[in-house]
């Protein structure tokens, strides 16, 4: 269902509204505290936990849980039943599939160029993904020119490659400079 500003915060009070115009569907839970940015779309029977952040356009699919303190930047796509869990980040236009579980504490961060990139943290460590490549920091920083060549990738290396790490690298160091990675085991 379409609301207004002042519809939407009439049926959620608790709620902040940012923007004119909301669709909530039939059955979403919104939690206290939440913000809700213009012309997101919240499906049916999602649940937006308390303080959550859901930015300008973002969609969620139906069954779709978000957990609390979550960011979810402008214009993600988030499909049914995916569960997003306390406090993760989800930086704007990212696509999270069906079904998908995202944890705690979690960062998902995606580049789009001739090949996907993205960082994320895997056994205490943060891990950059290029296209198929899979490598931390150290190794992308030795041998990131090397894997280009290996999948006969060395021009779009020196042309993009090296540019899309460089900003992936600084991602990852700014995510470093806020927040510790957990150890297996740790908590």
């Amino acid at each position: 269902m379409k609301y207004t500003k002042e519809e939407a915060q009439a049926k959620y009070p608790n709620v902040n509204f940012y923007g004119d115009c909301f669709y909530i569907r039939d059955g979403a839970f919104i939690g206290e505290g939440a913000t809700i940015g213009a012309r997101a779309v919240i499906g049916a029977r999602a649940v937006i936990s308390a303080r959550a952040v859901i930015g300008e356009g973002t969609d969620i699919g139906a069954r779709a849980v978000i957990g609390k303190d979550a960011d979810i930047g402008a214009r993600a796509v988030i499909w049914a039943r995916a569960v997003i869990g306390a406090r993760a980040v989800i930086w704007a236009r990212a696509v999270i599939g069906e079904g998908t579980v995202i944890g705690e504490d979690a960062v998902i961060a995606t580049v789009h160029s001739r090949f996907i990139g993205n960082i994320y943290s895997l056994n205490g460590e943060m891990v950059i993904r290029i296209g198929c490549e899979h490598h931390t920091i150290p190794e992308w920083d030795r041998h990131g020119a090397a894997y280009a060549r290996k999948d006969g990738e060395a021009e779009w290396w020196n042309e993009a490659g090296k540019y899309m790490y460089a900003y992936l690298r600084g991602e990852a160091e700014r995510y470093l400079s806020r927040y510790t990675l957990n150890k297996p085991g740790e908590h």
